[in-house]
């Protein structure tokens, strides 16, 4: 049995966006936008696989991975890429090298998925829709963006990063009180033409991950992260290189 460690479909904001969008909260689907923005000062550096300046190092494989996962649980594989892969900090060692280059060390990109026709169960315009992918390591902000969802009848907005890496890395377990749970400050927004509400959001829980492989290994249920999942994730994310290289929108084949 192979299934890849995607831990992150059990975000706390993750699971309410997936609660919104199967109910009629937005009316037909626009846009959607995926932030996991950070800010790391420049020459800090910490020596892990992330930090290596080689192909399959940097921010798309490590960041990015989680993002389009989460989209391609949502929708699918999109019709078209493009993608902008950048190192902000200066930190590559070879001043002409590209991402997937040795000497390339990217820590910021933004990407953008383009859906020509709804998927099947997704209330969206016939023509299709747009999902925007971002990540960096320089964003000072007083509050970071999440989310942000645009429909015909309501947005949504949602800051912050979900607490349970935080949470571990202080020594927190799931089974302390509090963990992967939102306050209602951290809770997100959703806005309609009668005015705005506070969204409460879905407990956090990564621990379901670990309880679905334990049952797959008992036969008693199906792997819900499968190995064929993270190899369309890895072929998106070549895409996204490629088309930042290129500069060009490409298709995905289906």
């Amino acid at each position: 049995m192979l299934t890849p460690r995607i831990d992150r479909r059990w975000d706390a904001d993750f699971l309410t966006l997936r609660r919104l969008l199967a109910g009629e909260t937005f009316g037909k689907l626009v846009s959607l936008e995926s932030h996991f923005d950070r800010y790391k000062a420049p020459g800090t550096k910490k020596e892990s696989w992330k930090t290596e300046q080689v192909p399959g190092s940097g921010i798309l494989f490590d960041l990015g991975s989680h993002l389009i996962d989460q989209v391609l649980v949502l929708f699918g594989l999109p019709s078209r890429v493009f993608a902008s892969v950048r190192d902000e900090r200066g930190s590559s060692e070879v001043a002409t090298a590209g991402w997937g280059e040795h000497g390339f060390i990217d820590d910021a990109f933004d990407a953008m998925l383009f859906y020509d026709s709804p998927p099947p169960g997704v209330d969206a315009s016939e023509r299709g829709f747009v999902v925007k992918l971002s990540a960096t390591t320089t964003s000072l902000c007083e509050r970071q963006t999440r989310y942000v969802v645009r429909g015909v009848k309501a947005g949504y907005s949602k800051y912050g990063l979900d607490l349970q890496e935080d949470q571990t890395c202080a020594g927190m377990g799931p089974a302390d009180a509090g963990f992967g749970i939102e306050t209602e400050e951290e809770w997100g927004t959703l806005t309609t033409a009668d005015g705005s509400v506070k969204v409460k959001s879905e407990d956090g829980s990564y621990k379901s991950l670990f309880k679905n492989v334990a049952q797959a290994l008992l036969g008693k249920a199906e792997l819900v992260v499968k190995a064929s999942q993270a190899a369309d994730v890895v072929r998106v994310i070549n895409l996204l290189g490629k088309s930042s290289r290129e500069g060009k929108v490409l298709e995905v084949r289906r």
